[in-house]
């Protein structure tokens, strides 16, 4: 049997070439495309559409919640989007952002980055403070001028708000210690937290307690 190749598995081989190579320029290039490779899955297209069509669809299917946004309010946003700033981020960031923050439907992405980034605005401050400053939060957390914890970045804009952010534990040096330590990070992981470890257990060639 003829075996065939699609598209898709072709532009993953360019992006996994470019990485291989590592240079800067490669990985401009691997950004790229990876960059296009998200537009596909949510757009259809290598061009973004208006974000009340990507806010009503994601609403309707469950996975952002409903801001109550008027048909003025997304006439606002449709002007504020700024897709364009997609574009800034380096090969890591988007790596980052799909595999541990957009909203996805089994294997598809749903979201780009500055999609998310918008609902992440309109659940911090939409309801609470209103549209101009859930904009003006957008264009800050847009240019990357602010860092956001994982918890918001993973969950706001869905409606299942973990409180959790960033937990550190240090780990004995026994079995027990280990044990606990390795069962509380998984545990503040399935919370969405961000997870910093400290091993205060023995050095290379000492004995074991």
């Amino acid at each position: 049997e003829e075996e065939t190749v699609k598209t898709e598995d072709i532009h993953h081989a360019m992006i996994d070439t470019c990485t291989d190579e590592g240079t800067s320029g490669h990985l401009r290039v691997a950004a790229r495309l990876t960059r296009g490779d998200i537009y596909r899955q949510v757009y259809g297209a290598p061009k973004p559409t208006p974000f009340s069509e990507s806010y009503t669809k994601l609403v309707a299917c469950g996975k952002w919640k409903d801001f109550g946004l008027s048909f003025m309010d997304l006439e606002r946003l449709n002007k504020e989007f700024t897709p364009t700033n997609d574009k800034h981020l380096e090969y890591a960031s988007l790596c980052q952002f799909v595999d541990k923050y957009l909203m996805r439907a089994e294997d598809t992405l749903l979201e780009t980055p500055s999609l998310a980034q918008m609902g992440i605005a309109l659940d911090t401050f939409f309801e609470t403070d209103g549209l101009e400053h859930a904009i003006e939060f957008y264009h800050i957390i847009s240019a990357r001028k602010i860092n956001i914890a994982t918890p918001i970045m993973a969950s706001s804009r869905s409606g299942d708000n973990g409180s959790a952010s960033c937990f550190v534990y240090t780990t004995g040096d026994t079995g027990e210690s280990i044990c606990a330590g390795d069962t509380l990070a998984y545990l503040m992981s399935c919370n969405r937290a961000g997870i910093g470890m400290d091993y205060d257990i023995r050095s290379y060639d000492d004995e074991v307690q």
